[in-house]
């Protein structure tokens, strides 16, 4: 049971909760990585070592799958410090995915799922600067305390 759960007291303010636990410790690439597979596999059933055919209509299926996903985050573009648009760093981060020859392949010679998702997410963070957007403003209060 986490912390949350075993308070005796309760917190005077909505800070308060968010000292004693984030559950959300894991790197923005690791989040992005992981929501981007989710989406896929929701969206098509791939599996991760399935086969990934670099064809129009597959390409088409991943960006509107994994095009939500993208929202969750704030992508700064690192030399200028500039916010760079979710469908703008995804088409660029296709195109390296179309353009790269070192993904991983399958007993077919061919990439799999899991590698062009990897590095999807690899160069997307090696580009720009990822932060994963916080939705839990202090200001939202949903729990109901003053302050």
């Amino acid at each position: 049971m986490s912390a949350l759960f075993r308070l005796k007291a309760k917190p005077e303010s909505s800070e308060d909760w968010a000292k004693i636990v984030d559950r959300r410790s894991s790197s923005p690439i690791m989040r992005l990585r992981a929501g981007l597979f989710i989406r896929y596999h929701s969206a098509t059933g791939a599996k991760e070592f399935d086969t990934f055919v670099r064809d129009a209509k597959t390409w088409a299926a991943f960006e509107h799958a994994v095009l939500p996903e993208f929202a969750k985050f704030t992508f700064l573009d690192k030399a200028r410090k500039a916010r760079v648009s979710e469908p703008a760093v995804l088409a660029d981060a296709m195109y390296h995915i179309w353009t790269v020859t070192t993904l991983g392949r399958d007993l077919n010679g061919r990439p799999t799922t899991i590698s062009v998702i990897s590095e999807l997410a690899n160069y997307v963070c090696s580009v720009y600067e990822t932060l994963a957007a916080d939705r839990r403003s202090v200001r939202r209060n949903w729990l109901g305390f003053s302050g």
